[in-house]
């Protein structure tokens, strides 16, 4: 069986051969294992672990991607630089919340509400009075939530997607 440092070589090397022959606009696919955020991680020859698609830039263009490196594919275990762009953390968000791509609703892992609940509450709070603003902290009380994300909920600033 190869060793550790075998297996992490030869992901390098495979990673070089397929970035400067891959002559595609298609999807290469990293073959390895991927982390749970569906991205791969190659060790590079001075000893640092990247993620794969960073390294792929890295190979191609001779410099890392700066400050981050954006999928234009959307495809987290891609690593065909021609789909990597250079950008920010703000510019990689936006891209997610323009290809909804954004977790919403009970889709984000911490969601403590459900769209049914997020009904309910709003069917229980009186729209455009000052009963409603009071009725935004008893509801917040009652669901077991913060004030302010209660009433964001409330007034459609949040769980937006929830008719």
């Amino acid at each position: 069986m190869p060793s550790a440092d075998l297996i992490k070589q030869s992901q390098y090397q495979w990673l070089v051969s397929a970035v400067t022959s891959h002559n595609s606009n298609a999807c290469l696919l990293w073959p390895f294992a991927l982390y749970t955020d569906g991205y791969g991680r190659v060790r590079m020859p001075d000893g640092s672990q990247v993620s794969a698609q960073r390294a792929a830039f890295f190979i191609s263009y001779g410099h890392w991607p700066t400050p981050c490196g954006r999928h234009t594919c959307d495809v987290p275990a891609c690593v065909n630089p021609r789909h990597i762009i250079e950008g920010t953390q703000q510019q990689n968000v936006q891209d997610m919340i323009d290809r909804q791509r954004f977790p919403k609703g009970t889709m984000y892992p911490n969601a403590k509400l459900s769209d049914d609940l997020v009904r309910q509450m709003r069917s229980e709070y009186v729209f455009g009075s000052r009963k409603g603003s009071g009725a935004s902290s008893f509801i917040a009380r009652k669901y077991g939530l913060d004030r302010k994300n209660c009433w964001n909920i409330l007034n459609r600033r949040a769980w937006k997607h929830v008719q």
